[in-house]
Formats: structure tokens, C-alpha cells, sequence
């Protein structure tokens, strides 16, 4: 039998207790860095979004559940460089929250919530320093430039043409995802085409060094033979409207990838991959249609982020298209307790300045019954933009 103590409380009440026992200088060298392609972790949070950084203090001083609330130590806004550099108080379990212009927490395309928690520790009078610098990314190793990294999850992603199928298969987002998986992690076009494209945008202006595009890996498939090979492509690189880079590969694009230098002069917003019909070799999945694996672009952002969100208006699930998921996004969010679109000015599909069941109606509408658009800021189903406020979108959706 043990005696009983009294156990002794000494984790800091108070912001100025906790400095007073020692600080620590936080360097996180860019929050955008990303972990190799098919590593296991999260994206990092994307460049091109207009956030702003807090950092807190988490000690437990009275109570295991529900917590003693985080004490808040310093916000700041995150520039293009994604460079924050923080003196923090040592020997204190530390935790940071990316937050939108709205207020709301910043979310990924997986749903996670970009933080750190405790990772971002330090002894009196050191320096920690991280790239991505939230949960997994905080293991990653710091490189000579860590300005440099894979920021193609940062981009918005369209192709022109999609393989119809299961929901989630297939997609063109499945090309920024960082993962090579067989089918969820592959994008495939519907019909080979005389020219099949997928063209990325990013919010930020971008050197590139290098884009690394993977073939599809080869295999049975689960609706027919795996055996494609893309024996040539076209890479073009512009600053909207301008053209800025083109180059032709003449080589296959293998499942390991094939890296094709880049101009690094140039300053750059989009880049469009063009697959030729003759260069496509084999089948995949059973169709002679084109698929890829990832494109991986390895840049930096040299430029601040765009202040007006570019939406589809309808567009309330942020997946760049009009479908029945978005009804159900709204619908969700209003009788189901699911929480709001994550792009409310998109799910405003009659543009009444509210999001309610009269959306939902009218998308249903259109979708099914061939009834009016929705309506953007010119009256039609187009693109639109949207002012950064408690209305706007997180993730711009238009193509």
C-alpha cells in the first residue's frame, strides 16, 4: 500500500507564469510544406488562402475532462512563404489553430483540422524548428530550403473528361491527393479523346522547379486489364491569361514518376497537362481512356494570396461541379445537424443572402426538372467571386 500524497499542482495558472519559467523560439519554416508522395499523413495546409495563425498554451492546471480551455498566446497572419517564427514558454503543452478570414478553423479536403498538439515543444533557451509543423508533418525532417515543396494539393483540379462510376472513384482530385492507390488514388478519363487535359490553378503566383507526373501501376484491375502506359504528354504553364512555359515529354510516364524541369524565372498560377490520343498506350481498368496516378510540383509562392474567393455558385460541397451531393450538403446542414456547406456563398444557389431550404429546391430543380440555374452575381450559372467575410468560401471551387 502506497502512502497518500497530496498531488502537487505546479503546471503555470497564467500566460506570464509560464513565460516566467523559460521560453523557447518556434520556427516553423513553412507551414505549406507537404510529406512525400504516398507517405501517410495529412496535406498540408494550402498556400493562396488568406489565414491567420494562433498559438496556445494547453496545461492542464484543474480538471482532466471536459479541459481547462487553451490560453491563447499569439495570432498572426500566415504570409506566402508560410514562414511563422513565435518565442513561445518551455516545459508547456503548446498547440496552434490556422483560422479563416471568417473566424471559422480551417479544415483540409480529408476534413482535418490543420494543428499541432504539443508537438511544438521546446526547453528553455532552444530552437525548435518544423516544416508543415501540424499533426505527422511535425516528424518530417527540415531540408536546406524548405521554401521548396510539393504544392500541388494547394491547387484546384478539373479535368476534361471523368470516367462515370462509383462516387469518389476516379476523380480528378485524386491527382493532388499525394497517394498512388489503385483506383481511389488514380484519376481516369471517360473516353479517349483527341486531346484529354487536367489543368491546376492555384490563389498564389508560383516559381515551379519540377513537375513529376506517375503513371498508373500495372496489375488486374477490378474492372478489367491494367496495362496503360502514357508514352508522351504536353506540360503548359501560364499567369493568367499569358502563357508562360510549354514543354513536350517524349518519354513514358512510369507509376514511380517522371520528372520534367521547370523554368524557374518564370512566374506561374496554372499549368495544364495535355495527353494526345496517340499517346496512349494499353488500356486501363478496361478502357483505352487516359489515367494518371498524381502530379506531384514541387514550387514555392512568391506572391500574396488572391483577396476574392472564386466560387460555382451550387456548388455547396467544393468538388468544382453541380450534382445531387450538393442539395444533400445543404439539406444535411439544415435538418441534420451536419454543419453548413463548406462554401456558403456557393450553397446561396437563388442568391438571397441565406442558405435555406428554398436552395436546396431550386438546385433540385434544375438538376431534375430542367428549371433556371443557379444564379451567380450576372444572372447565370457561371463563375463568381466572393469577398473574404463571414460568407464566403474556404476553398474556391470554379474552374
Amino acid at each position: 500500500e502506497y502512502p497518500r500524497e497530496p498531488l502537487v499542482e505546479d503546471a503555470p495558472a497564467t500566460v506570464a507564469e509560464a513565460y516566467a519559467r523559460g521560453s523557447f523560439r518556434f520556427v516553423a519554416e513553412n507551414i505549406h510544406f507537404n510529406g512525400p508522395v504516398d507517405m501517410p499523413i495529412a496535406g498540408a495546409p494550402p498556400v493562396g488562402r488568406p489565414l491567420t495563425i494562433e498559438l496556445y498554451m494547453a496545461p492542464q492546471r484543474t480538471r482532466g475532462f471536459p479541459a481547462d480551455p487553451g490560453l491563447l498566446l499569439a495570432a498572426m497572419p500566415v504570409g506566402a512563404d508560410g514562414r511563422v517564427e513565435a518565442e513561445l514558454p518551455a516545459g508547456v503543452p503548446l498547440f496552434e489553430v490556422l483560422r479563416r478570414p471568417d473566424g471559422k478553423i480551417a479544415l483540409g479536403r480529408d476534413g482535418q483540422i490543420y494543428h499541432v498538439s504539443g508537438l511544438n515543444f521546446g526547453t528553455p533557451g532552444t530552437v525548435a524548428r518544423c516544416v508543415g509543423c501540424h499533426a505527422g508533418h511535425s516528424l518530417l525532417a527540415v531540408p536546406d530550403d524548405p521554401s521548396w515543396t510539393n504544392l500541388a494539393p494547394s491547387a484546384r483540379v478539373t479535368a476534361s473528361s471523368t470516367r462515370l462510376g462509383s462516387p469518389g472513384l476516379f476523380e480528378a482530385k485524386a491527382l493532388v491527393d499525394r497517394r498512388t492507390d489503385p483506383i481511389i488514388g488514380e484519376w481516369a478519363a471517360e473516353t479517349r479523346e483527341r486531346e484529354t487535359t487536367v489543368t491546376l490553378r492555384w490563389d498564389s503566383p508560383l516559381r515551379v522547379r519540377e513537375v513529376k507526373v506517375y503513371g498508373t501501376a500495372p496489375g488486374s484491375g477490378m474492372l478489367g486489364r491494367r496495362d496503360q502506359t502514357i508514352k508522351s504528354l504536353a506540360i503548359e504553364t501560364f499567369r493568367a491569361p499569358w502563357p508562360a512555359e510549354s514543354k513536350s515529354v517524349y518519354r513514358p510516364i512510369l507509376p514511380e514518376g517522371t520528372a520534367v524541369p521547370m523554368d524557374l524565372e518564370q512566374v506561374v498560377d496554372t499549368l495544364v497537362l495535355t495527353i494526345y490520343h496517340h499517346g496512349v498506350d494499353g488500356r486501363y481498368e478496361g478502357k483505352d481512356a487516359p489515367a494518371l496516378a498524381e502530379v506531384e510540383v514541387t514550387a514555392k509562392a512568391v506572391g500574396e494570396p488572391s483577396r476574392v474567393v472564386r466560387i460555382l455558385r451550387g456548388d455547396a460541397d467544393c468538388d468544382a461541379r453541380l450534382g445531387l451531393s450538393d442539395a444533400v450538403s445543404i439539406l444535411g446542414g439544415l435538418f441534420q445537424g451536419s454543419g453548413p456547406p463548406c462554401c456558403q456563398e456557393a450553397g446561396d444557389v437563388n442568391r438571397d443572402l441565406s442558405v435555406d431550404l428554398g436552395d436546396a429546391v431550386h438546385l433540385l430543380n434544375h438538376l431534375f426538372r430542367g428549371g433556371p440555374p443557379p444564379v451567380s452575381a450576372r444572372g447565370a450559372a457561371d463563375c463568381a467571386g466572393a469577398e473574404e467575410g463571414a460568407f464566403a468560401c474556404e476553398r474556391p471551387a470554379c474552374p
